[in-house]
């Protein structure tokens, strides 16, 4: 899911993600056997471009990006960017069954019931969500992504005067959920992907390859917590997103935590989700779930980038 996206190269990828700490970079070169990292790379702001999971300066965005590029000599790929997870809105809509294209109309002429602004005013895009036996089958159920363009449009025109072949955009956890649910199509059950970083949460419920539900949760602004604190903080966003997600979709069964993200914190964290639910719970390398060769020792965040360098592979 993009919220616009155009033809790219067939061998070569690239993403970037605007994170919170900084700005991450991956090409990936395919061949006939193989999927490797060709360039991957890590720009640190002068000062704080995201908090809480949101752009607040776009100027310093495009300054790290300018020196992205001149570190590297200008970008040799189509770049597939994302931008912080809480710019966008991703809701869930549905309708009476319809094939995609008749959903995608209906969701043009309703848009403005589903977000506080009109279609014409924003950059958007949807996606079918496959749901299991005891779903609601006679609805057409999609998850949709949408910002206002005029909160990201002259970004993306200074992004382009300024030299990045962009081909898409799309929100980081969309991108974090694609890069660490590969494989996940051969099991009949509901998962949580949970990502742990420095100011947010987030969680996102799977079942097979299709996202069902996304939910981006900040920390307290200037605040530190204890382990104590951020694993009551995880179990009680596990909980409360357990309970809507079983009224919103039948037939969901949540058996399985897939865990990425802050490493300093993981050990604690798994243990602690054993304590309180009854799930598997597996940490997640996305570079061995995709198969990457050249793995970088020290990745940092690298969910997100990988998910943007990967996206045209499926």
């Amino acid at each position: 899911m993009a919220l616009w996206n155009r033809k790219k190269s067939k061998d070569g990828f690239a993403g970037l993600a605007i994170m919170s700490n900084g700005i991450y970079y991956l090409e990936l070169l395919r061949s006939d056997t193989d999927l490797a990292v060709n360039r991957y790379e890590f720009v640190s702001y002068s000062h704080g471009a995201v908090k809480q999971d949101s752009l607040v300066d776009q100027e310093e965005a495009v300054r790290a990006i300018g020196e992205l590029s001149d570190r590297i000599g200008g970008f040799g790929f189509d770049v597939a960017l994302g931008i912080p997870s809480r710019d966008v809105m991703i809701k869930n809509v549905e309708f009476p069954d319809m094939d995609l294209e008749m959903a995608k109309d209906a969701l043009h002429w309703n848009f403005d019931k589903n977000f506080p602004y009109d279609a014409s005013e924003a950059l958007y895009d949807a996606d079918v969500i496959e749901l299991p036996d005891g779903g609601k089958q006679d609805r057409v159920h999609l998850v949709v992504a949408a910002v206002r363009r005029f909160k990201i449009q002259g970004f993306l025109e200074r992004l382009r005067g300024d030299g990045v072949p962009l081909s898409s955009m799309e929100p980081n956890n969309v991108a974090a959920f694609r890069a660490i649910s590969r494989g996940m199509s051969i099991y009949d059950h509901g998962y949580i992907v949970l990502i742990i970083a420095a100011e947010s949460l987030q969680m996102m419920i799977g079942y097979r390859e299709s996202s069902l539900l996304f939910r981006s949760v900040p920390f307290p602004s200037d605040s530190v917590m204890s382990m104590e604190e951020l694993s009551n903080r995880v179990v009680s966003e596990i909980q409360a997103t357990g309970n809507y997600v079983r009224t919103l979709f039948r037939g969901i069964n949540l058996s399985t935590v897939l865990l990425a993200g802050d490493v300093s914190v993981r050990e604690h964290i798994v243990d602690r989700l054993k304590t309180e639910f009854d799930f598997s719970v597996d940490i997640v390398d996305p570079w061995l779930r995709w198969g990457i060769t050249g793995a970088p020792d020290e990745a940092g965040e690298a969910d997100v980038v990988v998910g943007l360098a990967a996206r045209n592979l499926i």
